[in-house]
């Protein structure tokens, strides 16, 4: 089957969409284009796999640059990620006579609700408005795929047919020795929200405590000017010898480095988005065998269980006693780093929702 995968906003190279999705299609011997909107990262080449950008433009022209291309490859299925595509995807679908899957990635409700700085009313309208031009644009999908149980829920409760597809690791893809430097990494997107900050403020006290350890941060930022703001804290903190705060860096550079650390951090403060949002971040910590230090959100709770130390969110001073703590004590950490492994293993990985995905492909929607 033709398959083309379309997406306003993120990269080819995008865990996802990629190094999942298409990976799997291309395994079960479908042909992929990938379509992307604005990106400067290519994704890997690989036989039977295509990938077409377009210089970032709105939206709507995305649209109509989508149904040009899919006149000329003519697709068997089309998936978007972004309801703002799903009018275009709706006109293709009538044109070809082909399926269309939405893949829901992202908490769109929650998402506007953490990161929008509208007045509480203001943004409450705005998201309101949202959720109801997102559901009169679901009639162009066929199938949606849900990346969480809340997505899974709400979607099926607007009576579309929904499949758990969630994001859990090809965890073979991430191999690692249980030797670890006294090295702790955050990586994903930067913000303040997401406990960034904390997490350089607390590692002033792991520093005073335990002098050989190190930080890395790596990400992308969500507001201009976020990597520059740590970066002085951290120069002010007098410690860029033992923290480094870099712009996001390419999959494996991330995978090699999880291999190297011992912990693996989930800062977040408590926000909408981050009480139901299940971090990828976390499954990659665990497959990469780090031990994990997280916010006590009750996402975070339900999935991590008893393989992680938990702490109250944006509190430095606890932050810092829980990651000390496991890097004074190998056997401790060691056992929590087995625990989160043993969940990937047998419960988080990628094939074990796989064939939820495939079947989408092999069956009419």
């Amino acid at each position: 089957m033709r398959v083309m995968i379309a997406t306003a906003g993120h990269s080819p190279d995008d865990d996802d969409l990629f190094h999942r999705m298409t990976r799997s299609l291309l395994d079960a011997g479908h042909r992929v284009l990938m379509v992307t909107r604005g990106q400067t990262a290519t994704a890997p080449e690989l036989d039977g796999f295509q990938h077409v950008n377009f210089p970032d433009q709105p939206v709507t022209d995305f649209g109509r640059a989508l149904e040009q291309l899919a006149r000329e490859w003519q697709p068997e299925a089309l998936q978007v990620r972004e309801f703002e595509l799903l009018a275009a995807a709706g006109r293709i679908r009538k044109a070809h006579g082909i399926p269309v899957i939405y893949n829901v990635g992202d908490h769109h409700r929650e998402m506007y609700a953490t990161f929008s700085s509208k007045p509480p009313v203001i943004k409450q309208l705005i998201n309101w408005g949202l959720v109801r031009f997102e559901r009169t644009l679901l009639k162009h999908a066929d199938v949606v795929t849900a990346a969480s149980t809340t997505i899974e829920e709400r979607y099926r409760s607007w009576g579309c047919k929904t499949v758990p597809v969630f994001n859990y690791p090809r965890h073979r893809d991430m191999e690692t020795d249980t030797d670890k430097e006294p090295l702790v990494i955050y990586h994903g997107q930067l913000s303040i929200e997401r406990g960034v900050g904390t997490l350089v403020n607390a590692f002033v006290e792991v520093i005073r405590r335990r002098p050989e350890a190190r930080l890395e941060i790596y990400g992308s930022e969500r507001v201009p000017g976020t990597l520059s703001q740590l970066r002085e804290a951290v120069r002010q903190s007098g410690l860029e010898g033992s923290i480094t705060v870099s712009p996001a860096i390419a999959r494996q550079q991330v995978l090699a480095r999880l291999g190297k650390a011992a912990i693996g951090v989930i800062p977040f403060h408590n926000k909408p988005l981050f009480r139901v949002a299940p971090p990828n971040k976390l499954y990659e910590y665990y497959a990469c065998w780090c031990a994990v230090v997280c916010s006590d959100l009750p996402v975070l709770r339900v999935i991590a269980r008893d393989a992680a130390r938990f702490v109250p969110p944006g509190d430095a001073p606890a932050l810092a006693d829980a990651i000390s703590s496991l890097l004074s004590d190998d056997q401790d950490r060691l056992q929590l780093a087995r625990r989160g492994r043993e969940l990937v293993e047998n419960e988080y990985r990628w094939d074990l929702v796989e064939d939820n995905y495939l079947n989408i492909f092999r069956e009419p929607a």
